[in-house]
């Protein structure tokens, strides 16, 4: 996320060259590769960008506008011009807060993930929490989290067990106790927050969540906060690009995403190749 923004905002001002610190292993915050040698997320914003690299290439200016001359807000558009005439653009909604995708908040379920356990045994392995009350009693373990019910309202918990028997409460800083989920046995339980936390449905709220296991052994393999169904689809952003044409380019354009690539409608003018381009994220656009 900070590199994506960093190198969007950096790159558009019109900055010709940047140096991207690295630093490796797994925990190590500055890094695009961890320990085996995979990528982290941060090295497709850097492998983007790297396309407007190439020997004999230089910084491109273009123009960005809302096809219907809405404003655009946190979009960003860098561009580079090749020895052989092509055109690399990359339009990065970095800021554009329509085109952010609200992410799952995964509680992790881990001896290091935060739980706090005060009657019976937890145990912690491959994921997975499992409770086991003492006799005649229950077992219970809590977790701080920090909830927006606006941004994550759906709250799912999965738990295991022929004889498990659970609830979920949440306890609120003024004190106040919501039974998120009432006793139950094992299964699939998903709620939505923004009936039961309807006084902080705007805001970021710390909550502890607080498992009660009246019967076990029960076997929680998640629990999370998303987003509901209908904040986790965008609507793309009709763009249109304004590039230089060079001598011998025929207008062709197309929009790479992942590495996936698609054709784009274009109208060629007088000095200029026009692209229409449905933004929804970070996009590299080749034209020749």
């Amino acid at each position: 996320r900070s590199i994506d923004v960093a190198m969007s905002r950096l790159l558009s001002l019109g900055l010709a060259k940047l140096s991207v610190f690295h630093a490796g292993g797994d925990n190590h915050g500055f890094g695009l590769f961890r320990a085996d040698g995979s990528a982290k997320p941060a090295y497709a914003v850097f492998s983007d960008y790297a396309r407007l690299n190439g020997k004999g290439s230089t910084r491109l200016d273009v123009s960005m506008a809302h096809a219907e001359g809405k404003p655009l807000f946190g979009v960003y558009a860098a561009a580079s011009r090749h020895a052989d005439g092509r055109a690399t653009v990359v339009v990065n909604p970095s800021a554009c807060e329509a085109l952010q995708p609200v992410e799952t908040q995964s509680l992790n379920l881990s001896q290091g993930g935060g739980w706090t356990s005060f009657f019976g045994k937890v145990k912690y392995e491959n994921g997975t929490a499992t409770a086991t009350p003492d006799e005649g009693k229950i077992a219970g373990f809590y977790k701080m989290a920090v909830v927006n019910p606006e941004r994550t309202p759906i709250l799912a918990v999965s738990v295991a067990g022929e004889e498990a028997s659970w609830e979920l409460l949440l306890k609120r800083k003024d004190k106040s106790v919501v039974n998120a989920v009432p006793r139950r046995g094992a299964g699939d339980v998903v709620v939505d927050l923004r009936k039961l936390l309807a006084a902080s449905a705007a805001s970021d709220e710390e909550i502890e969540v607080s498992f009660r296991i009246h019967k076990g052994p029960a076997t929680l393999s998640q629990v999370s906060f998303r987003p509901a169904e209908e904040q986790a689809r965008i609507e793309p952003l009709p763009i249109i690009l304004r590039v230089p044409r060079a001598a011998g380019c025929e207008g062709k354009a197309a929009a790479i995403v992942n590495g996936a690539s698609t054709p784009l409608p274009t109208r060629v003018q007088d000095g200029w190749i026009e692209a229409a381009l449905p933004l929804a994220r970070r996009t590299v656009v080749e034209i020749n």
